[in-house]
């Protein structure tokens, strides 16, 4: 199970536990943990003790420590003198714990209690009074005539070494082979290793050389008959098996084995008063027996009344401390009540005090794997010498090494070799005879591991055909493998079928545990849907029955999430914790709702400690890791998978076990009434019988019995849950879209109506809650071919998802732009190549820009017009005839950025070359605002390049008065906030900029979007939205001219547009491509603009010039400005990308543009490729977004 339990995992996870409370000193449960760990350590038993100790006057874990306090005290046995200083401490605060003074008290007499458990240690051995019987006898026989030789080797039976005692037997008859004491004691020791029909048969021939052997001759033919039984049992032949034992009942009246076991036949028959009948008829002679108090155990248990059979089980105990088999059975009640941590120290205590009794460790074995936990099993089992092991252990073994080369084949299979894994079940398959039902189910479930589901069915068939106790068990395999794979219609329609059908104990237990899963899936699903009032009513039967059970409240859990309310999710998990504060499913389970309630901190904290806690449970690390991946820290989730998937690599996985009739009563469904939901339950909800008799912290087993009345015969097992929406006339879709991880809500794609160096006003895709969606969506990839079709396990292929995030990657491409205008002033053509390498740091990426870029607006000309409004316009014109050079300018970019989950960061220079250049850079956050992810924010604070002209990006020269000016730059922020509601949403921003340029004149720029948009399409491969965008933008000052003091860009004093946007997005396999529309209304509004708004001497000037050198193509600025304007018009922009994959490590990328305003047209495109370090096999991204140069944003993001 968890580290810190199985042999040499403590230190590992006392050192992980170590680190956590290091990094969280305030943190009373991880001290409580690690105090826990450190008293179950030899060397640091003291310390351990001693803070639990100083936990437990505290007042939110006090009760919990004082408890673990005590218990480490009792586990450490009577004390030696180094240990008596912590018990004397202990009872200086609690002086009236007798039981812990008795223990102190006893610490010196060790040697004495050493000896009584001698004595205990022979007697569980030797319980069986078949074997006392069988001793005594053969101490007659041994007394009268054994030779030195047999009386030795007889001597090594009574000591329990019995493979060095059955070599001396078989040597003295391989000389001898009628010698009468030889098989006498070989009978005596196949008697001692249950080996009871060949016992008999030596005894038998012991008995014609005298009558001293009759003794064990007889107690050898009753177990052989109680074995005989037993298999006809097993084989469902209940009549032959009772014959069997009511004639070993008569020939050994004084024994109760067989009485035992009929009684136990009977309550499998669902005979449940006379079997009660028979054990109390044992227990009237035998107070004692432990059989018989054990069956009455399970007959309260299977009555409801667990705390009677609690009792009952706890007073044998403490009769029999020493019987493990007791142990065991009140452990199953302690699993019932999900503390599987109590269940397996109560049975493995008996270990602490007997380390090397084959009973106590072959019940270890059996818990362990009933628990998930093989590797133990065969380690316990390990233990037990060949010689000592009974049959039922060898039968055992052979079960777990089975299931072990069936987990192998699994994990084969998950490494892509699937071949040798289905030869590997072949193998086995071989080897099974038909009969075995336990190996063939195992098979079956091994061979749908493998994804070869029909074959597994198909091999329970026959068994389900023969009928009888095997049939049903053929049967139950059947439909747990229908479970497994999604078929719910036909698995329901079995179950309802089984539940009718005559059914031993186990079988009944099995199908109530399937039934459970069966209706844990189903709620799940009806929870997916929306439905989260019928996902109630379906697994409230299982939350009754099972409180504590982590996967239904972990259901529960997820239902109260998708409702929105978190907080009692989160709830329902620290309850649990409180009594079992070791579980690190629990604190996974903890560590994903306070992930999806955006309590990062408290997320990340449970996910440390489940990983302490269970540092080799793949399932753990893979589940943490996704809760990291949630919070963007990728190099933490990869070094967590890295770590799963070399186990994974190492040994084979386990595979994990699967997780009453019922009176109605009135629903209190707590999702009933909510928004989206049923104003009234499904159907009325069950709860198990005889609920007032339970024990506040155990839950009722299953009720229902074959033979009881009608109206409780049956096991539950619910019809199949009628579809969202099939009644009730409430939209189902609603809750839907709060699942409990959200998938991430795309945003529209689009722009508003206006002039390409307007900001896209488009709002924030949210971050989802668990990077988990990702993997899902690549399950149905048709172009996955290094995950899916390699058949990888769950922590490879997120290993894969994570190691193809975070591969580094080149970038490269040519961009173009060509914008009409006048030549030398608003003509522009550009070409940039953009380079950028990506490489992983810490949890995000390092990215290096360099973007060499070529610019020119044309050659100036001679028209008066174009002399007279560039640079120092008509002043220039007086003071020289010459034409300004404005050819082309060269430059190169550079840049440096970091991102990470919710945050970008970059820092550069616009092209160094240009005649101006200036600093950039920005910083940019996201996220999520609401639990259902539908709520998101962007805040991008930068200053950017005003690339709208040459003068705006590289600055200007004018040589006739050598005037340099130009190289806008814009520094402010933009804020913006979304709501998506499934079907579309709508989003709004706002962002103010102050734009400065070198001599040019300082202005103020101010935005507001608000839109919405709808999801005409929203599939997986395919998009289509629209909706509707308003815009206004404002300018302090219209500086979109080219004179001295001006900057080129577009800036008039108001800008208005309504545009009906568009994105059409599709990917099929390696290609996908997007194409984006908007067409609208615009207004623009151009006030009267000073020639040099910068400098009043030159605007002065300017009128004298004018005037001096009459030309009338200056007419237009004769007043020395230019002179403002209103136009109303339709504007449209049209953009179209995509990607192709041309090879895993390769992707080729292409896009178009073109758009309008008031007075130009520009057009835009480019080509750019993508090399990924590690190959990429993931869906390609929709809708996608293609590569542009780090200066194509000018006014946010």
């Amino acid at each position: 199970m968890y580290l810190g339990y199985t042999d040499g995992g403590l230190p590992e996870a006392i050192a992980g536990l170590q680190r956590l409370a290091a990094q969280h000193p305030d943190d009373a449960q991880i001290k409580l943990i690690l105090g826990r760990h450190l008293a179950r350590n030899e060397a640091t038993r003291v310390q351990g003790i001693q803070q639990l100790a100083a936990l437990s006057g505290r007042s939110d874990v006090g009760s919990q420590a004082t408890e673990s306090w005590r218990d480490a005290l009792i586990w450490m046995g009577p004390p030696g003198p180094q240990y008596r200083a912590v018990f004397e401490q202990y009872l200086a605060k609690h002086p009236d714990d007798t039981e812990i003074r008795d223990q102190l008290a006893q610490g010196g007499k060790v040697q004495a209690q050493s000896q009584a458990r001698d004595r205990a240690q022979a007697q569980a051995q030797d319980r069986a009074q078949a074997q006392a019987q069988a001793r005594a006898a053969a101490a007659a026989a041994r007394a009268s005539a054994l030779s030195s030789q047999v009386a030795q080797a007889a001597k090594l039976v009574d000591q329990g070494e019995l493979a060095q005692a059955e070599a001396q037997l078989k040597a003295i008859l391989d000389r001898n082979p009628n010698d009468n004491q030889a098989l006498g004691a070989m009978g005596i020791l196949r008697m001692r290793q249950g080996e009871w029909t060949q016992a008999r048969q030596y005894l038998q021939r012991a008995r014609r050389g005298g009558k001293a052997w009759q003794g064990a001759l007889d107690a050898a033919d009753y177990w052989a008959d109680i074995e005989r039984a037993e298999s006809l049992h097993q084989a469902g032949k209940l009549a032959e098996a009772q014959q069997v034992l009511e004639k070993a009942a008569k020939r050994q009246p004084r024994e109760t084995a067989a009485t035992v076991k009929l009684a136990d036949i009977l309550f499998e028959q669902g005979k449940t008063e006379a079997a009660r009948a028979a054990y109390q008829r044992v227990l009237g002679q035998h107070p004692d027996d432990p059989g018989a108090l054990a069956g009455m155990a399970q007959v309260a248990r299977a009555s409801g009344d667990v705390r009677a059979a609690r009792q009952s089980l706890e007073d044998a105990l403490a009769k029999n401390p020493d019987d493990p088999w007791l142990r065991y059975q009140l452990a199953q009640i302690y699993q019932d009540a999900g503390r599987d941590k109590d269940a397996r120290k109560l049975v493995d205590g008996l270990l602490a005090i007997h380390p090397d009794d084959p009973q106590a460790l072959y019940a270890s074995a059996m818990l362990a794997q009933q628990q998930g936990r093989p590797d133990a099993a065969r380690e316990a089992l390990a233990r037990i010498p060949q010689g000592r092991r009974t049959a039922p252990m060898r039968a055992f073994a052979a079960d777990l090494e089975r299931n072990a080369l069936v987990q192998q084949a699994g994990q084969l299979a998950r490494q892509g070799r699937k071949a040798e894994a289905v030869a590997l079940l072949d193998r086995v398959r071989g080897q099974t005879r038909p009969d075995d039902v336990q190996t063939l189910g195992a098979l079956a479930r091994g061979y749908a591991d493998v994804g070869e589901l029909g074959r597994g069915l198909d091999l329970l068939r026959p068994l389900r055909d023969q009928g009888g106790s095997r049939g049903m068990d053929a049967t139950l395999v059947y439909a747990e493998l229908l479970l497994r794979s999604d078929q719910t219609i036909e698995a329901g329609a079995i179950l309802r079928q089984a539940a009718r059908q005559p059914l031993s104990g186990a079988q009944r237990q099995a199908l109530a545990d399937l039934s459970d899963s069966y209706r844990i899936h189903e709620a799940d699903s009806l929870r997916e849907s929306g439905d989260l009032v019928a996902a109630y009513d379906m697994i409230a039967p299982v939350l009754k029955r099972k409180p504590k059970d982590p996967v239904a409240v972990g259901a529960l859990a997820r239902m109260y999430a998708a409702a929105g309310k978190g907080d009692q999710a989160l709830e329902l998990y620290e309850n649990l914790l409180q009594t079992d504060p070791d579980n690190a499913a629990l604190h996974l389970g903890t560590a994903q709702v306070a992930q999806q309630l955006r309590n990062e901190r408290r997320a990340a904290r449970e996910a440390g400690i489940a990983v302490s806690l269970a540092p080799n449970d793949i399932d753990i690390l893979t589940s943490a890791a996704r809760v990291y991946r949630a919070q963007g820290k990728t190099s933490e989730a990869q070094d967590l998978l890295e770590k799963a998937v070399a186990l994974e690599s190492s040994r084979p996985v386990a595979v994990a076990a699967a997780p009453g009739s019922e009176t109605l009563v009135r629903s209190d469904n707590p999702f009933v009434g909510l928004p989206g939901q049923r104003m009234a339950p499904v159907r009325p909800v069950a709860v198990p019988l005889a609920q007032e008799t339970l024990a506040a912290d155990l839950p009722p087993a299953d009720a229902s019995l074959p033979g009881a009345p009608a109206e409780v015969l049956a096991v539950d097992v619910p019809a199949a849950p009628a579809l969202p929406g099939a009644a009730g006339g409430y939209p189902a879709g609603a809750a839907a879209r709060q699942a409990a991880l959200p998938p991430a809500s795309p945003a529209p794609a689009y722009a508003a109506a206006a002039p390409a160096y307007a900001a896209a006003a488009v709002p924030a895709d949210p971050a989802p809650a668990f990077a988990g969606g990702a993997a899902a969506a690549r399950s149905a990839n048709p172009f996955d071919t290094a995950a899916s079709a390699r058949g990888m396990t769950a922590a490879a292929r997120e290993l894969d998802e994570v190691r193809q995030e975070r591969s580094p990657e080149i970038r490269a491409g040519v961009e173009f732009r060509n914008r009409e205008g006048d030549s030398g002033t608003s003509q522009l053509v550009e070409a940039q190549t953009p380079i950028e390498v990506r490489m992983p740091a810490g949890n995000g990426k390092i990215a290096v820009q360099v973007t060499p870029t070529v610019i020119s607006t044309g050659s100036l000309g001679s028209a008066g017009y174009a002399l007279g409004t560039f640079g120092g316009g008509p002043l220039s014109m007086v003071a020289s005839s010459a034409v300004p050079d404005t050819g082309r300018q060269t430059g190169v970019g550079l840049a440096l950025g970091y991102e990470t989950r919710g945050m970008k960061f970059d820092a550069g220079v616009t092209p160094l070359g240009f005649k101006e250049q200036n600093f950039v850079g920005g910083a940019l956050f996201d996220g999520v605002l609401d639990d259902a992810g539908t709520v998101t924010y962007r805040l991008d604070v930068s200053r950017r390049a005003v690339t709208d002209s040459v003068l705006s990006f590289a600055g200007m020269e004018d040589s006739r008065l050598g005037l340099k000016w130009g190289g806008v730059t814009a520094s402010g922020a933009r804020f913006t906030l979304s709501k998506d509601f499934g079907g579309g949403g709508i989003y709004g921003n706002a962002a103010w900029h102050s734009l400065r340029g070198h001599n040019v004149a300082s202005n103020q720029r101010k935005e507001f979007n608000l839109g919405t948009y709808f999801r005409l399409i929203d599939e997986p491969d395919a998009q289509l939205l629209a909706g509707l965008n308003l815009n206004a933008t404002f300018y302090d000052k219209d500086l979109s001219y080219f004179t001295y003091g001006h900057g080129g860009y577009f800036s008039p004093k108001h800008y208005y547009s309504v545009g009906l946007p568009i994105t059409w997005a599709q990917r099929n396999g390696p290609l996908s491509w997007r194409i984006d529309g908007s067409v609208g209304v615009q207004r623009i509004k151009q006030g009267d603009a000073p020639l040099f708004p910068n400098d009043g001497g030159m605007q002065n000037a300017a009128l004298a010039a004018i005037a001096a050198l009459e030309r009338p193509e200056l007419s237009g600025v004769s007043g020395g400005y230019y002179p403002g304007s209103s136009k109303t018009g339709v504007g449209y922009n049209l953009s179209a990308a995509a990607e192709y994959r041309m090879a895993p490590q390769w992707v080729l990328g292409a896009r178009l543009g073109a758009d309008n305003a008031s007075d130009y047209r520009q057009w835009s495109g480019g080509l750019y490729l993508r090399y990924f370090f590690y190959p990429q096999s993931g869906l390609m991204s929709l809708p996608v977004e293609p590569y542009r140069s780090p200066f194509s944003q000018a006014y946010g993001r």
